[in-house]
């Protein structure tokens, strides 16, 4: 994947493809020390949450760049009392 700045690509990109059902809560490099660009979008019931990270390799790896996708869906979240929404 080659490397380069690409920001106004990807903002076009996000809007035209980011659902009206999702609100992106954070779009820039996560908290590690390799800076990852990640994207976090909520769905607008607040029932899930999805984290979208890019795991890149260096042009000269042997090893495929990546995306790493976390679901969090409100059916496996625990409510305050220990319990999930399902039982």
């Amino acid at each position: 994947m080659p490397r380069g700045p690409r920001p106004r690509r990807r903002h076009r990109r996000r809007h035209e493809y980011v659902p009206r059902q999702w609100k992106i809560v954070k779009d820039g490099p996560d908290k590690s020390r390799a800076k990852l660009p990640q994207i976090v979008a909520n769905s607008s019931d607040g029932r899930l949450s999805a984290d979208l990270r890019l795991w890149r390799e260096p042009a000269d790896s042997k090893r495929s760049s990546m995306i790493e996708v976390t679901v969090v869906s409100d059916c496996f979240r625990s409510k305050p009392d220990g319990t999930t929404p399902t039982g």
